[in-house]
């Protein structure tokens, strides 16, 4: 399946899309760099973009540059692999708690396909001053 069939049918139909990933066999690299380092690249080319060329403004002082950019594209790629593997590793420690088998492969599916709205929001990022609503898509995220 590809990227963006799967970020749709995750969003739109996640009860059908979830029987989906547990027939896939995604180890944590492929899922890594086949899923989070693309859509955390979205959203961190978004924040690049916005906070390098348009910037916000914070007590009357323009905050904008490529530095800043930068740093913001890096944080974003950084926490989005970092997010995915610490959520897996609790995911997986919790899994007998609810009855469930620890596999840490499902666990790092499960940490980054319900990630997915919170970088699908970081595409709000081109504008800084709006970015706060972006973060709200990853409240969707609770609920996948």
């Amino acid at each position: 399946m590809n990227l963006i069939e799967r970020v749709k049918n995750i969003i739109t139909t996640p009860k059908t899309e979830w029987l989906v990933i547990d027939n896939e066999a995604g180890t944590p690299n492929s899922v890594i760099r086949g899923y989070v380092l693309p859509l955390a690249g979205i959203a961190a080319v978004a924040a690049f973009i916005g906070y390098a060329f348009i910037g916000f403004n914070t007590f009357g002082i323009k905050v904008s540059g490529i530095d800043w950019g930068l740093y913001q594209a890096l944080t974003i790629l950084l926490s989005a692999v970092v997010g995915v593997l610490l959520s897996a590793f609790v995911i997986d420690a919790l899994a007998p708690t609810f009855k469930s088998e620890k596999n840490f492969n499902k666990s790092v599916q499960l940490a980054a396909f319900a990630y997915t709205p919170a970088w699908i929001g970081g595409i709000v990022n081109i504008l800084p001053s709006l970015a706060i609503i972006g973060s709200l898509f990853g409240l969707y995220g609770l609920y996948l």
